[in-house]
């Protein structure tokens, strides 16, 4: 206390005491009375014990009940208060008045809390967080203990805080006349490893997101991730692994356990053992019912690729339990099942020259007829029928001819339970038939008829366009055409035929075609890239698809297309070849002009007629995928005059050029009344 304050508090002092003595001397002795007081929390109200009152020279702590009494004072003093954890606070006492001198003045004091506490706590494990950062908008901060707590000094009333920590959500309140706030965070990291199922080795490299939010694993398989969400999407990818979707847990901890899923090996020819250089390998899965394991699964592939030009292939994506097969042009399927763990399938496979036959629709309606046609396979040469699938015949060309499940099929009606596809099939695979499914594509009444909008139209009557015969055709830029007969296509495969031919895959060539058009429009001899295009994008869909169901695909093309683009009906040899597993040109030597080659009867000149065009079919695919099994003639042209009568030695003939010839693979004979003399075969 200052020299000044001192003088002052004597002269206070003096004067009291006259005044004392002056009472004295009236005749009554002066009383002070006492100075009491309460001290409560400015938030609660509750008593504040233990607070330090100073008034003037004396010093008392408030008891239990925040109360203090002190018993001589002045009204020139001041009352100081101060509490641990409350802001100090000072109230003169120049305004109280002493009403008579036994009556005690009582003063309620409060004081304003100036600290806030709290706990910071991990929201999955309740495991306290140490070194969070405690901002508040009054400028004090703090950071938490080992314990997860902190404690700040000096706060305001009111005020904003914040609360962060590293890899955890930050977490934000108003505080109005407060002391605690405690605090749960969710932890925003997310970290695993990734584990080969099989060898329980790390996985190195693999991507791991949600969303744009990426990590890699690192050389011991550990990935994290940060700024994570629960219930987020997380994508596992990794090279050579099934690729896994996970969802996000309430925790900072995921591990996975992937499973490789590629599979690599080589194809090679069982026989000289040279890589095979072109050919589609598919993963199929065993049908829902179960399916024979000695035998090629039919269905959807799950995996396809194609062989690479040293005979390799990496097939990706392949599920546990998956058959390889490989269809390489020229050789039988080839098949294996993968056992667990086992990611390699070497294959071998075997050339396939086929020699097949022709047979209507009608023929492989009578289960006795085809039984014939069997048996005539059985006895000779030849491994392999060609059968109508969708009909032929006057008066239903283009049916369906089988009862079909093909949405499009049914919506057009188009279906006629006219063969036993099932056992067709079995009775086949029970003689080692190599079985194909012919469809007349886009010659179809029945469609044009069900679904005119989809047929090539008549300029001059609006209405189906009709070629010299009463035959209708589709229009192949309509993708619901191409639909209909993949999706046809599909269903041959997956009863089981071991491939599927196109015919009539082109655009008509017989009657007024000056008078038919397109939903596009064409021009063939200046423009026969626009109808190429249309033919070959039915045939890269289609051949997708039936590789895809385990099934070879075939094309027939007019004899005269090995010679040249046949732009007129747009069809052209190289590009067709790309997309489709067999050409089959119809190199009937009746089908040519009379003196081709320079011979005074074409007809009369097989074996010169064949090889001719079958080298110049193997120059314009050369390169290409597909190889070469052409049609050959089994019926004497009786329009022609002089007439050639085939026979075996006509046959014969055909069918050596066709053995001459590298890089064919068999032959099918066409006879329209599937008559085959059975001395035509060896």
């Amino acid at each position: 206390m200052s020299h000044g304050l001192t003088i002052k508090r004597q002269t206070a002092l003096l004067v009291f005491l006259i005044g004392t003595l002056l009472l004295s001397a009236c005749g009554g002795a002066a009383k002070i009375p006492p100075l009491n007081g309460i001290i409560l929390d400015a938030y609660t109200q509750k008593p504040v014990a233990g607070a330090t009152v100073v008034v003037g020279q004396t010093t008392v702590t408030s008891d239990a009940e925040g109360k203090w009494s002190v018993a001589a004072w002045l009204n020139t003093d001041a009352v100081a208060i101060q509490a641990t954890d409350y802001a100090t606070t000072t109230l003169a006492l120049t305004d109280q008045k002493v009403e008579t001198p036994t009556t005690p003045i009582t003063l309620e004091l409060t004081l304003r809390p100036n600290t806030i506490a709290g706990t910071l706590l991990d929201e999955y494990t309740q495991q306290p967080i140490a070194g969070a950062q405690i901002q508040t908008s009054a400028g004090i901060s703090g950071t938490t203990g080992t314990d997860g707590a902190y404690k700040l000094v000096g706060v305001p009333e009111a005020y904003s805080i914040s609360v962060q920590a590293t890899d955890y959500t930050t977490a934000t309140a108003q505080i109005n006349r407060a002391t605690a706030f405690d605090a749960v965070l969710r932890p925003t990291l997310l970290s695993g490893v990734l584990t080969d199922k099989y060898s329980q080795k790390p996985i190195t490299g693999a991507t791991v997101a949600i969303g744009a939010n990426t990590a890699t694993t690192n050389a011991e398989g550990r990935y994290t991730l940060r700024n994570v969400v629960p219930d987020q999407e997380l994508l596992i990818e990794a090279t050579d692994y099934t690729t896994q979707t996970l969802t996000v847990p309430a925790g900072t901890s995921l591990d996975a356990i992937l499973r490789p899923s590629t599979v690599r090996g080589t194809v090679v020819n069982v026989e000289t053992g040279a890589a095979l250089t072109k050919g589609t390998v598919i993963a199929m899965l065993p049908p829902a019912s179960g399916g024979d394991a000695t035998r090629a699964f039919t269905g959807t592939a799950v995996a396809l690729t194609r062989l690479s030009a040293d005979g390799t292939y990496v097939l990706n994506d392949v599920p546990e339990g998956a058959q390889i097969q490989v269809l390489s042009p020229g050789y039988r399927k080839n098949w294996t099942t993968l056992s667990e763990g086992n990611f390699t399938a070497d294959l071998k496979v075997e050339p396939f020259i086929a020699k097949a036959i022709y047979i209507t629709a009608a023929t492989g309606s009578s289960k006795a007829a085809i039984s014939e046609v069997f048996d005539l396979v059985d006895q000779t040469e030849l491994n392999a029928v060609v059968i109508d699938i969708k009909l032929d015949i006057a008066g239903n060309v283009g049916a369906v001819g089988y009862l079909s499940n093909h949405p499009l099929v049914l919506e057009a009606g188009t279906a006629e339970d006219y063969l036993d596809m099932q056992w067709i099939v079995e009775e086949g695979r029970r003689r080692n038939i190599y079985l194909i499914g012919r469809m007349a594509v886009m010659r179809d009444n029945r469609l044009a008829d069900a679904k005119p909008e989809w047929a090539a139209q008549s300029i001059e009557t609006g209405g189906v366009w009709e070629d010299g015969g009463g035959l209708k055709w589709l229009d192949p830029f309509n993708p619901k055409v191409t639909e209909y007969n993949v999706g046809i296509a599909k269903e041959i495969a997956d009863f089981g035929f071991d491939e599927v031919q196109f015919d009539y895959i082109r655009f008509p060539s017989d009657g007024r075609t000056s008078n038919l058009v397109f939903s596009q429009p064409i021009d063939p001899e200046n423009e026969p890239e626009v109808m190429y295009e249309a033919i070959v994008n039915v045939l890269e869909e289609t051949h997708t698809v039936l590789n895809g169901s385990g099934a070879y695909f075939s094309i027939d093309v007019f004899g005269y297309a090995t010679w040249r683009n046949m732009w007129e009906i747009g069809q052209s040899l190289e590009l067709m070849a790309e997309h489709t597993d067999y050409v089959c040109a119809m190199v009937y030597p009746s089908h040519y002009d009379r003196n081709e080659l320079g011979f005074d009867n074409a007809d009369a000149y097989p074996y010169e007629i064949v090889k001719d065009s079958i080298e110049k079919g193997q120059k314009r695919i050369e390169n290409k995928y597909a190889v070469q099994r052409p049609w050959l003639q089994g019926f004497t042209a009786t329009w022609l005059d002089p007439v050639t009568r085939y026979g075996r030695a006509e046959l014969q003939a055909q069918m050596r050029a066709v053995e001459e010839v590298p890089g064919t693979y068999g032959w099918i004979i066409w006879n329209a009344a599937n008559s085959y003399d059975p001395n035509w075969f060896n």
